[in-house]
């Protein structure tokens, strides 16, 4: 109670941030007729009058996730911590993919699902999830393409290998591409184990097979069962 029109207005302009109105400037008259719906501007000033100017001392360079691109950069993008210069495979480099996070290293990538600490609260851990890599040596990370809801990671090794990963927030489904190279799938849990059978067993194309570390199979569709995250995992493989 008490306060004028003109304070609550000038309140919600700096609380908006749309610049500081100078006292001296007289309000805009309403237009009449057809322009009357037309919104007239919240300030006049020039920003660069209102808000102090900050001069870099250098010219700023993308870290080497985006080496050779020019351009504008998008800021608070989802996959934003798969470039910034944080110690990669720590959660402050965590791709906020959902329903998994991520996290881009040298030669692999991490895929992690979070799991409920209580009625508010969920976390997640690299040690309850799995790593997709390449048998060959690759470097990288770096990002070549995105958009509002996907990004492209792509790693690169000698005689044109590559592994890359074109992630879309919201897929029940993490895709890695390989070119020239052998698929890796590694994780630190174990397989849960089978109490009525030495070796622990997996799935392969729906068939139930012991994992004794020296049999192969070949298949297009495999699950494992990890006993840490009492989860299960599948591998989709096109023939």
């Amino acid at each position: 109670g008490g306060r004028s029109p003109a304070a609550a207005l000038a309140l919600t302009v700096m609380a908006a941030g749309f610049g500081i109105p100078h006292a001296a400037e007289e309000e805009p008259e309403t237009p009449a007729g057809p322009d009357r719906t037309r919104r007239r501007p919240l300030s006049t000033s020039d920003p660069g009058e209102v808000f102090r100017t900050a001069h870099r001392m250098e010219k700023p360079v993308p870290g080497p996730v985006l080496a050779g691109r020019s351009g504008p950069i998008p800021t608070n993008a989802w996959w934003e911590n798969a470039v910034l210069p944080a110690a990669p495979n720590t959660p402050e480099s965590s791709i906020f993919q959902m329903p998994y996070v991520l996290m881009a290293d040298v030669g692999f990538l991490s895929i992690m699902q979070p799991f409920v600490l209580g009625p508010a609260g969920e976390s997640f851990t690299s040690d309850l999830g799995v790593l997709l890599s390449a048998v060959q040596p690759l470097q990288g990370h770096r990002l070549e393409a995105w958009d509002e809801l996907s990004a492209r990671l792509v790693w690169h090794g000698a005689d044109d290998r590559a592994m890359a990963a074109p992630l879309v927030r919201g897929s029940p489904f993490i895709t890695v591409e390989y070119t020239r190279a052998t698929p890796k799938l590694v994780s630190p849990q174990v397989l849960s184990p089978d109490p009525q059978a030495r070796w622990p067993k997996i799935s392969v194309d729906g068939n139930m097979v012991p994992c004794d570390g020296e049999t192969s199979y070949e298949g297009s569709m495999f699950a494992f069962p990890l006993q840490q995250s009492d989860s299960m995992w599948m591998l989709f493989a096109p023939k």
